[in-house]
């Protein structure tokens, strides 16, 4: 990866004077292989950080970078092996190469609406055992009035 070209961009995150900084925090939804999406436009540079390691990055003109526990990189969208929060750091320019905007969004991971194995497991035993409980109820009840006489 070229960390010069890293570190002069980030040089030029914090030195831009002009630019409009945008500081914004979401939440992202972590089930399996979590997928995180973001309004980036096309013509953004764009580095994902995670454990202040740079996963992935991509940038209009080369090809993009996904290292582990990135699974996909393109604008915008960011493919990941495994749930961590992770940081968008994005600058755009304009056609002249002035920063016109920078932009720096941390996704933090939440669990909501997600399938667990366990939560699958249970939610397919349940239905299951209640069945299997409502069988005996009905042979007690004809056994006794066998039994009874009645």
């Amino acid at each position: 990866m070229d960390f010069l070209r890293t570190l002069v961009t980030f040089l030029s995150l914090v030195s831009a004077k002009k630019a409009n900084l945008v500081k914004e925090s979401k939440s992202s939804p972590c089930c399996g292989s979590p997928e995180i999406e973001d309004d980036a436009p096309k013509d953004c540079e764009q580095t994902w950080v995670s454990e202040r390691k740079i996963i992935a990055e991509y940038h209009p003109d080369h090809p993009p970078v996904c290292l582990a526990p990135c699974s996909s990189v393109s604008s915008g969208k960011l493919g990941m092996h495994r749930c961590l929060p992770v940081t968008l750091i994005m600058i755009c320019l304009d056609s002249k190469g002035n920063v016109e905007l920078e932009k720096i969004t941390n996704y933090t991971e939440t669990k909501d609406n997600c399938l667990t194995p366990a939560a699958i497991a249970k939610s397919v035993a349940s239905p299951r055992y209640s069945f299997y409980g409502l069988v005996p109820a009905p042979l007690l009840c004809v056994f006794t009035l066998i039994c009874l006489g009645i």
